[in-house]
């Protein structure tokens, strides 16, 4: 049985002003009714290639499919998607029923279809108790889900989600997260996210797209993504992971490879004041930095060659050590993953 692809982007590149290169080259396939993720840095171009699949914006060169129809000339409000952003614009002086049937009275539905449709995405998202509130009587993450409901109340095929939840506090974000992958899944809509938070693209989504200076670095499911970064830039932003060159390794480990570079999670180091003999990839060093996290305790420690290793282990541990103190650290061989770029 073939896999149905909503989103399918070909060679898209964009440049902004003559000479400003926002996305090169970028060859996306996206799985229909899968939460997929754009994960990188403030200035990536995740952004950007969402505006380009909205219609906000068109490429400079290449194609993007919808669904499999070219929607090269066709405008944003044509489009088979739907953007939700970081500023929610809720009507004020609408009821939330009234914000989420907004689109299908637009469109010109049938008075008995918009009382469905907003009956049944207020319920897909929580909300169907608090129809007849303003959105100012409601909490943050509430008028979230009533962005989101009035998003899904035009049906789009993919729903685009611009970092919509970086203005909320940190418990209400993890709230959120588990609520917009229960969204997701329960409407069955293709959810296209964009983020520069890792913890929060490992938690929803069913696949990754990691974009550094305007290119894909890396596609794949969170623990492919994670467990195998395929470049130095991923395994670099990814986790607390160490990117240790050959030549800050001591002469003679048997642990690097051709490309110059390995990646080694930081969680997956021992530490200790010796280790046992048969651990691979063993060596000592100086701690040069600890730092507590709460559940975690995570160390810097400096080993012959000039590798500074980050260390992370759980807070509970028997050991502790300070600033200054020598020590062992080591890793398994099948921890060390090879960087072919």
């Amino acid at each position: 049985m073939s896999t149905e692809i909503d989103i399918d982007a070909r060679n898209v590149r964009k440049v902004f002003g003559g000479n400003v290169v926002a996305l090169d080259n970028i060859n996306l396939q996206v799985e229909r009714g899968s939460f997929f993720s754009l994960l990188g840095p403030s200035g990536c171009g995740k952004s950007t290639l969402l505006r380009l699949l909205s219609g906000l914006d068109e490429p400079t060169a290449g194609d993007i499919s919808i669904r499999g129809q070219a929607v090269k000339d066709t405008p944003g409000h044509k489009r088979a998607t739907n953007l939700v952003f970081q500023r929610l614009a809720l009507f004020p002086q609408m009821t939330i029923a009234e914000n989420v049937a907004f689109g299908p009275k637009a469109h010109k539905r049938g008075r008995e279809d918009i009382r469905r449709i907003v009956d049944e995405k207020l319920e897909l998202v929580g909300l169907a108790a608090l129809a007849n509130r303003h959105p100012h009587e409601i909490s943050g993450g509430q008028q979230q889900r009533v962005a989101i409901a009035r998003a899904l109340a035009n049906e789009p095929a993919v729903l685009l989600l611009d970092e919509p939840l970086s203005s909320l506090d940190q418990k209400l974000r993890v709230q959120m997260q588990r609520a917009l992958k229960r969204i997701q899944k329960d409407s069955e809509t293709t959810f296209i996210y964009v983020t520069h938070d890792q913890h929060e693209a490992f938690t929803m989504s069913d696949s990754i797209a990691v974009m550094n200076n305007g290119s894909i670095e890396q596609v794949g499911s969170p623990r492919e993504v994670y467990n195998k970064p395929a470049s130095r830039f991923v395994a670099s932003f990814v986790g607390d992971t160490n990117v240790i060159e050959n030549n800050e390794l001591p002469r003679g480990t048997g642990m690097s490879n051709e490309q110059g570079a390995v990646a080694v999670k930081a969680e997956v180091i021992q530490i200790g004041g010796s280790l046992p003999a048969g651990l691979e990839n063993r060596f000592a060093g100086t701690v040069t930095d600890v730092s507590f996290g709460g559940s975690r305790v995570s160390y810097r420690v400096g080993i012959d060659g000039g590798a500074t290793i980050a260390v992370e282990r759980p807070a509970i541990s028997d050991f502790h050590a300070g600033v200054g103190e020598n020590v062992e650290i080591g890793w398994p061989s099948d921890a060390v993953v090879e960087l072919s770029r």
